[in-house]
């Protein structure tokens, strides 16, 4: 079975579950509803509507939730996130901020039925000619709003969009549930000082902090290319072979006199730090390249004191 089988046969499948929610919603007499036509300039606004929402629960309270996830050891010590944790985070929280976005929109047409009746209307009327031949519409392809209107007057709109609620917000929470755990241990991947001879490490794959001996520590700082990108770099590379890099530009981030504080500690432990030759910036924002020139050179100024 080539690709576009495959596809039709998942569309095809896809119809049928929605119209089984359809028929669910379906009453022996006409239903008397307020369904208002939906201009095109109204789905662009809940389009806007639905990426404001997502763009805020996936970084205002992203952020906030990673904050609140991090491990207690890291308040009131010096403590630096690892690399990658919050880009980690934001990956894990990507589906739930979809499905609880569209769940709010979902709601919100349920409470204002007119609209949320319109809104349905025309995909609740292509699933039924597309399935069922005794639904008769003049123009299948483009159904004037009239037709729609008669097509459904079985259907009760505001039970079906009930319904719909019901499964993304079961969805919803089925996904939350499954992501969870991965979402609190990439806010835990965290390492910090405890004294002049260890660090207290945990990663994505430790449930618990690790004590760590700075004995034969090797510390980088420099730029590096990862998948043709440049990312900064503050690598400590310890004697167990364990290599964390504690610099991040991503919110939250690790704050420049942070990085200046463990480097003050490192060079008050005789701990070797390495410079990297940085190579062409020229691929990045000025404002990011004035920022990891500046802390770099900052460090060196530090080492070399």
């Amino acid at each position: 079975m080539d690709t576009k089988s495959l596809l039709t046969k998942k569309i095809r499948t896809t119809q049928q579950k929605r119209r089984g929610v359809i028929e669910k919603a379906r009453r022996g007499e006409p239903v008397q509803q307020p369904i208002t036509e939906i201009p095109v300039v109204l789905y662009i606004v809940f389009l806007a509507i639905f990426l404001v929402l997502f763009i805020s629960m996936l970084f205002f309270v992203g952020a906030v939730l990673f904050t609140r996830l991090q491990p207690e050891w890291t308040q009131g010590i010096l403590a630096f996130p690892v690399h990658g944790g919050y880009a980690l985070f934001l990956l894990l929280m990507i589906i739930p901020s979809i499905l609880l976005s569209t769940l709010i929109i979902q709601i919100g047409g349920v409470l204002i039925p007119s609209i949320g009746n319109g809104l349905v209307l025309r995909d609740t009327v292509r699933i039924l000619t597309d399935t069922s031949p005794a639904i008769s519409i003049t123009n299948p392809r483009k159904p004037s709003f009239e037709d729609m209107v008669t097509a459904v007057q079985y259907i009760d709109l505001q039970a079906l969009q009930r319904q719909t609620a019901k499964r993304m917000g079961m969805g919803f929470l089925l996904m939350a549930i499954l992501v969870s755990p991965f979402m609190w241990q990439s806010a835990r991947m965290y390492l910090g000082v405890i004294d002049s001879e260890n660090m207290l490490y945990q990663s994505f794959f430790d449930w618990e902090a690790r004590n760590i001996s700075t004995d034969g520590l090797r510390v980088t700082v420099g730029v590096e290319e990862v998948d043709s990108h440049l990312e900064p770099l503050y690598e400590l590379t310890f004697a167990d072979g364990t290599i964390v890099d504690v610099w991040e530009l991503s919110l939250p981030s690790t704050p420049t006199e942070n990085l200046l504080a463990l480097t003050q500690w490192l060079v008050d432990q005789n701990v070797s730090i390495r410079f990297q030759t940085l190579p062409d910036l020229s691929r990045l924002r000025p404002s990011i390249q004035e920022h990891i020139t500046g802390t770099i050179e900052s460090i060196r100024e530090i080492v070399n004191e």
